[in-house]
């Protein structure tokens, strides 16, 4: 049986805030890991972003994007703004699912949910994700 899963980024992740010049500022303690949820945005790596573009990805578009740290007054390269092109709701999520291609899907302002394939192909080389069984995180 298809699913999905929301992925979920770990709790040490780094807090981030954008800022009105479009870089996102380190606001807290944490990690940059490769996928980073910022209130209504998705930042992933360069890396992350070459990982989706080899299983050939579609309907995401990415931008360069800059993290600033104002604690040592540096900006952080590469990353990479993600914007997934369709948004779903509970009620057209199962279009992603049905499919042995690899998928990807925005809820709302910024949840993450995959499909089986490209669960399995992150779990591969990314061992730092929770990943949430469709809805099962949220209380209905």
């Amino acid at each position: 049986m298809s699913t999905y899963y929301e992925i979920d980024e770990p709790e040490d992740s780094a807090q981030l805030y954008e800022l009105k010049d479009g870089r996102f500022q380190i606001v807290g303690p944490g990690v940059l890991y490769d996928i980073l949820l910022v209130s209504g945005y998705i930042l992933v790596s360069e890396s992350f972003a070459v990982f989706l573009d080899n299983l050939k990805i579609s309907g995401i578009r990415l931008e360069s994007a800059v993290i600033y740290n104002p604690a040592n007054k540096k900006e952080i390269y590469p990353i990479q703004k993600m914007e997934v092109l369709k948004k779903y709701n509970k009620k057209n999520m199962n279009q992603i699912i049905d499919s042995t291609i690899c998928k990807i899907a925005q809820y709302g302002n910024g949840c993450i949910f995959v499909n089986a394939p490209l669960k399995t192909e992150i779990e591969k080389v990314y061992k730092d994700y929770i990943f949430h069984h469709e809805f099962s995180y949220y209380a209905e």
